[in-house]
């Protein structure tokens, strides 16, 4: 089975459990997660507070704990824009597809549980200006 094919149809159930998450596009070994604004009525204010503050965070807001709790490497697409590209190697197989399907889910299930990516993405910001500052 092809590992973009299997990112994809595992993927895909998240889209429903996860209401930040809106689609899951790719081809091959290229795939983006799209999110954009919930239409829970909370979760609609944390999406709105924190794009206020500068649009497209949100995406910055996964990628940290992605990377932080998991060791796993994606990257916000592009400037202004919330979708997160995912940089799978060639060699992912199914435990692989797994690991990150289970992760993103973790991370997606803070994010709708309140501020808690925004303090973990703060921390993780204010350490690396700390250790800078240090050099």
């Amino acid at each position: 089975r092809r590992t973009g094919e299997l990112f994809m149809k595992s993927l895909a159930p998240l889209i429903e459990r996860h209401e930040y998450l809106h689609a899951v596009r790719g081809k091959g070994l290229m795939i983006g997660l799209v999110f954009g604004e919930p239409r829970g009525r909370a979760a609609r204010l944390r999406w709105k507070t924190v794009e206020a503050m500068r649009t497209a965070l949100f995406s910055q807001l996964v990628v940290v704990p992605l990377f932080h709790r998991h060791r796993i490497i994606t990257q916000v697409a592009a400037d202004n824009m919330n979708v997160v590209k995912l940089l799978p190697p060639l060699i992912a197989g199914e435990e692989e597809v797994e690991y990150f399907v289970d992760a993103l889910d973790d991370v997606l299930t803070s994010a709708e549980k309140g501020s808690g990516l925004f303090f973990e993405f703060g921390k993780t910001v204010a350490k690396g200006s700390l250790h800078r500052n240090r050099s």
